[in-house]
């Protein structure tokens, strides 16, 4: 989602044409190799972790949950056809499983269903789906404001290293209770709801203007590959990973996230000025390049202009729609695969 700190840095990030022309002037540090390029991967591959760590129960929950297939859609097909003009022969047949183009392999299909331990309703796989954005909700404008107080390194590290625990602790928490699961994913859509503000924060102080819209691209196409890779992979560990198959998902996200946590606290710095391993020709360069961008604005955010601005919410209307639409096709697709057109869980 778009933070806040986008809308209204807008004049901290704005140049005159004097200062472009200066910046032309200053000695460029090459982009290849550098610190900022690895802040930006560092950010890449966390923004990857972040997506997977959302998107993972999607997929799990169809090796977790025993079949939720009941005679409502059986029932639905009869009445249909009662009530149709269509004329069904004593040698017709209804579709076999597999008929909408999915692969039936009943091999895969007899280990999925063995693997699974729970006999959740939809209900309550439909609160587990929707607890990550309940949390994900309530630490958006704070998250900007914790990333400019303490810092993005330390914010975000400190909340995927949090995300990590919960992660790891999924599978524990699920064979124990239903509601303590319900909890973890709370708290891991509360952490995760930090990491746009503390990218916005983090570029900000690193992105020289010329160099912005790759940092950018390079920065959020984590989430992207996040998302495919997720559904590909835990497909394949649902049918082939160890604990049961589904829990393996939990453990090898919840270990990567460990591993970027470590990895985040070594090599990135919230700024130039305090990054250990920089050159001194990139911390003048990006300094100097980003100049009096970085002035803070002392009159504060006009909140009520804010509020009263007709584009601003035309963005922000955009924005909940189009991420409505995205979340609930990218959490439920797994499921309505599984269900309803009988794909393999590995396709």
């Amino acid at each position: 989602m778009i933070g806040f700190s986008e809308i209204t840095s807008e004049r901290s990030q704005s140049y005159s044409f004097e200062q472009l022309r200066k910046m032309k002037e200053i000695e460029k540090a090459p982009l290849f190799f550098s610190q900022r390029l690895l802040l930006a991967t560092m950010a890449f591959l966390g923004k990857a972790i972040v997506y997977a760590s959302r998107y993972n129960l999607s997929i799990a929950i169809v090796c977790m949950v025993r079949g939720q297939m009941d005679n409502s859609s059986a029932s639905g097909i009869s009445d249909a056809l009662q009530w149709s003009n269509v004329t069904v022969s004593a040698n017709s047949s209804m579709p076999e499983p597999g008929a909408c183009g999915g692969r039936d392999d009943e091999d895969t299909n007899a280990k999925s269903n063995e693997n699974a331990e729970f006999d959740w309703d939809r209900t309550t796989t439909s609160n587990l789906l929707a607890m990550y954005f309940y949390g994900y909700l309530f630490l958006q404008i704070p998250g900007g404001w914790l990333a400019s107080r303490y810092g993005g390194k330390r914010v975000w590290g400190v909340c995927q290293a949090v995300s990590a625990v919960c992660t790891l602790l999924t599978p524990v928490c699920a064979r124990t209770s239903v509601y303590l699961t319900c909890a973890l994913r709370f708290i891991l859509g509360f952490v995760a709801a930090v990491t746009f503000p503390c990218v916005h924060a983090l570029l900000g102080q690193w992105s020289p203007p010329v160099e912005r819209s790759k940092m950018v691209g390079c920065t959020f196409s984590g989430a992207v590959v996040g998302n495919v890779v997720t559904f590909a992979l835990s497909g394949l560990l649902c049918a082939y990973g160890f604990d049961n198959g589904w829990g393996s998902i939990f453990y090898l996200t919840g270990v990567l996230n460990l591993v970027w946590v470590v990895a985040w606290f070594w090599l990135v710095a919230d700024s130039p000025g305090k990054h250990k391993h920089i050159s001194e020709k990139e911390q003048v360069y990006i300094t100097a390049s980003i100049g009096k961008g970085l002035v803070k604005d002392v009159t504060g955010a006009p909140w009520l202009a804010i509020l009263q601005s007709g584009p601003v919410w035309a963005i922000v209307i955009a924005q909940v729609c189009s991420n409505y639409i995205l979340e609930t096709q990218s959490i439920l697709l797994p499921t309505y695969m599984k269900e309803s057109l009988n794909f393999d869980i590995k396709a």
